[in-house]
């Protein structure tokens, strides 16, 4: 029995590995594919949701403040001063779950 190392198995030549190809670069459009997703609609539809109601809040705030000063103060109008911003949480928390990553 020989003591040399023999390559392979039961002394079949060793096969060189080929080499990695290199992955194709990206292109612009490949790029654009990735970015212009459905996430990404959701996202921007929940992030103008939430604007929508913010500016709701504020818009009721400074009605609720004329009516006080009239002393006219409805108390639907408190409700929906203090339920906007549940649903402005909420629109927040929502898109920022709907991006990859988070």
């Amino acid at each position: 029995m020989s003591t040399q190392a023999v390559p392979g198995i039961d002394g079949a030549a060793a096969v060189q590995a080929a080499p990695a190809a290199a992955p194709a670069p990206l292109r612009r459009i490949d790029v654009a594919r990735l970015i212009l997703c459905p996430p990404l609609y959701f996202m921007l539809a929940l992030l103008v949701l939430e604007a929508l109601l913010s500016a709701t809040t504020t818009y009721l705030v400074i009605q609720a403040g004329r009516d006080v000063a009239s002393g006219q103060f409805i108390v639907t109008d408190l409700a929906w001063i203090f339920g906007a911003p549940a649903d402005t949480s909420f629109a927040s928390r929502a898109s920022t779950a709907s991006t990859p990553g988070s």
